[in-house]
């Protein structure tokens, strides 16, 4: 589409322009002599649209000069009927179908309703099948031309769109997907784009008094801010899904408000008011060129009358709403659901699984937080990923969770995003002792920015025990009093915050005797499944762990169990393949390739190797926190064998069902007898898989998440 190429490669000039315009005026005014030009600005918005207009106007003349006949790819059974009001600008009608037939596959209907224009567009769609077209004597306006064409259509959904947009491709079938998916959504709207690439919205507000903004307009659409799904007040009917059924029981938009404005505002009030929420969906993006499409006599005084309208027919509802006002915006970009608090979760990453590290418990920690119903944000302070992408990063996450990552965050902008949210959030988590560090930092400088009375520590580990055992495996131990200065320096990160949550009742224990008093045990999510690879399909020993280099718990484990267990292995006639899976940076593995050993690397998905293999194995000799990776094989149908520290740290007695075993004589001999006994394997593999879901579910984590976030009450109500 030429149109939306050329925007696009606008918009890319526009933002070079941008970022370095104060470089090239700053570089002009210490050069001299002053013959010396400056740049030209950048183009405006009103530029863009004269060059769009062109475009398009281009593009309409070619497609009538060239005589052919366009078969819209129309479905028999639609889920979606596409409601487009026009009034002249055929241009823009072409431009708007040629994007929306790349969204075929979502099985359309398209229906016009041409409100007597005096243009080209009767000659269109004459060159045009498969969009049901229907023409009216007299303009009609939005309002009623989009009820009118509502009544005609037979799809699940509705979308009512404007004949000045077009679908960036993938729109609709998220906006479908969305609507399916989520419970009782009454409308979809999307990320409004205009043409110079800036934000129109990213979902709307409306005040008190009735007036409204668009969240983000004249912003980069790329912020994060902007990234997250999200019920809002109203989206813009430029793009509005809605249930076809749905929009039938209320009547459609409410012709009071006839010829037009705030009849997208009522119907979402009115939604709302029913009991169904208005969602933005950052993914479903709009390109959408603003051009008036009908001719509106007197727009200042009509929009001045609908809002007073709008007023008397909500006020009870508009009389829980913000005023206007800067200030309110962040608060009033959501709406909240009844006793949802808003929380803050601070990280030293983001928690994709491949880092390992207890990662995982806080992806699920997160999960739980937002599966609990509230407004959750997650913030990664210490490390910020090279590369990171929105989509990689939305992979593990739900999308409803904001993540403040990227432009203007991370280690640096911290502070800044602590100043512009003060005493915004009800409750802070924050997570690992790196990470306390940084807040407390900050807290020094900035104390006012900290309410302590509302933070809980999640500890994740004590990692005073994980280096003293560390020391001791290397063969340097700590002295007493060098561990208990580390200890307690690492207790002392929790000083005056509301909770401590770990990971296991011994640390729990730890803190408590350290003068904690409120700890709760916040473990990790794993759901059973049943694999159905028999053990006579199965062949290998497994190893899943990240290891970030030479040193660390998991690279100590895989050279132990090469070094010590794997040649014992071979002298008893165990041939099997040793798999180290996850994240690797060791060096010096090549010289274990001849006894059977293969670093995989990391891989996408875990579950073809936890069927693939007969056997997972856990040498792990120090560590803090609980075994994850234990967890989740056990939960996958593969028996393990263990080290007595983690069957501590899982808090297992005697009677608890994975083999344990310390010495490299009797951990051989475990790993060989269920490589070799099937009867064997098939009863550790059942009785660890039982003991696991049990204790590691999401209604025992979200109990303890009840407990730590339970006696605060919401700073707002719904």
């Amino acid at each position: 589409m030429p149109l939306i190429q050329t925007i696009k490669a606008r918009a890319r000039e526009i933002a070079w322009l941008r970022r370095g315009y104060c470089r090239l005026l700053g570089t002009y005014e210490r050069l001299k002599p002053t013959r010396r030009r400056l740049p030209e600005p950048a183009p405006t918005l009103q530029s863009l649209r004269n060059l769009a207009d062109q475009a398009a106007r281009r593009n309409l003349e070619q497609f009538l000069a060239s005589g052919r006949t366009w078969h819209f790819p129309s479905s028999e059974n639609p889920v979606v009927s596409v409601v487009i009001p026009v009034f002249n600008r055929a241009d823009l009608t072409l431009q708007c179908l040629e994007a929306l037939a790349a969204e075929a596959s979502v099985g359309l209907e398209v229906i016009v309703i041409d409100n007597a224009s005096s243009d080209e567009t009767p000659g269109l769609f004459a060159a045009i099948e498969g969009i049901r077209y229907v023409r009216n004597q007299r303009n009609l306006h939005f309002l009623d031309g989009s009820n009118q064409g509502a009544s005609l259509a037979r799809g699940t959904f509705i979308l009512f769109l404007n004949s000045d947009t077009a679908l960036v491709r993938g729109c609709l079938a998220v906006a479908v997907d969305t609507a399916r998916t989520l419970p009782r959504v009454g409308a979809v709207g999307g990320r409004l784009l205009l043409p110079d690439g800036t934000l129109q919205e990213a979902g709307s507000m409306v005040w008190n008094d009735g007036t409204c903004l668009g969240y983000g307009r004249g912003d980069d659409p790329a912020r994060a801010v902007y990234q997250f799904r999200r019920p809002v007040d109203f989206c813009s009917g430029a793009f509005l899904l809605t249930p076809r059924a749905l929009f039938e029981e209320l009547d459609g938009f409410d012709v009071d408000f006839r010829p037009a404005y705030y009849e997208e505002v009522d119907y979402c009030l009115r939604l709302w008011e029913t009991g169904y929420s208005v969602i933005y969906e950052p993914r479903a993006m709009v390109w959408h060129f603003e051009f008036a499409s009908s001719t509106r006599v007197d727009a200042t005084r009509l929009m001045e009358d609908r809002r007073a309208l709008l007023v008397s027919k909500h006020s009870s509802t508009l009389s829980r709403r913000a005023s206007p006002g800067t200030k309110a915006v962040l608060e009033a970009r959501r709406v909240p659901n009844r006793g949802q608090l808003r929380v803050l979760w601070i990280d030293e990453r983001i928690p994709h699984s491949e880092y390992g590290a207890g990662y995982p418990r806080a992806r699920e920690i997160l999960r739980a937080l937002h599966n609990l119903g509230h407004a959750v944000t997650m913030y990664p302070a210490v490390f910020q990923e090279p590369g990171e992408s929105w989509p990689h990063i939305y992979r593990e996450l739900p999308r409803d969770i904001e993540v403040a990552a990227l432009t203007g965050f991370g280690p640096e902008g911290l502070e800044q995003f602590l100043i512009d949210r003060q005493t915004y959030y009800d409750r802070v988590f924050v997570s690992r002792p790196e990470t306390m560090r940084a807040i407390r930092k900050i807290a020094r400088d900035r104390p006012e920015l900290i309410a302590w009375h509302t933070v809980v520590y999640d500890a994740e580990a004590i990692f005073a025990n994980r280096e003293r055992l560390e020391a001791q495996v290397n063969g340097v131990p700590m002295t007493e009093a060098e561990y208990r200065s580390r200890l307690s320096s690492e207790m002392s990160l929790a000083n005056d915050v509301s909770w401590i949550t770990t990971v296991s009742q011994a640390e729990a224990a730890a803190f408590a005797a350290s003068g904690v008093k409120r700890t709760a045990i916040v473990g990790h999510v794993v759901v059973p499944r049943q694999s159905l690879r028999a053990f006579k399909d199965r062949a290998g020993i497994l190893f899943v762990g990240a290891i970030h280099g030479n040193g660390g718990p998991n690279h100590d484990a895989v050279m132990w169990f090469c070094e010590s267990v794997l040649p014992i292995l071979r002298r008893n006639g165990i041939e099997d393949i040793f798999y180290v899976v996850g994240f690797n940076r060791m060096t010096r593995s090549e010289r274990f390739r001849r006894d059977g050993v293969e670093i995989v690397g990391q891989v996408d998905a875990l579950d073809d190797w936890y069927d693939r293999c007969r056997v997972f194995v856990a040498p792990t000799r120090f560590a803090a926190g609980i075994p994850l990776k234990v967890v989740e094989a056990v939960a996958a149908g593969i028996p393990a064998v263990i080290t007595p520290l983690l069957s501590q740290q899982l808090g297992w007695s005697r009677g608890d069902p994975l083999p344990t075993a310390e010495a490299p004589e009797q951990f051989a001999a475990e790993v060989a007898r269920l490589l070799t006994d099937e009867a064997h394997w098939h009863r550790t593999k059942t009785e660890a898989a039982v003991t696991v879901g049990r204790r590691f579910s999401a209604s025992v984590m979200e109990n303890a998440l009840r407990t730590v976030i339970g006696d605060v009450e919401p700073c707002h109500r719904p």
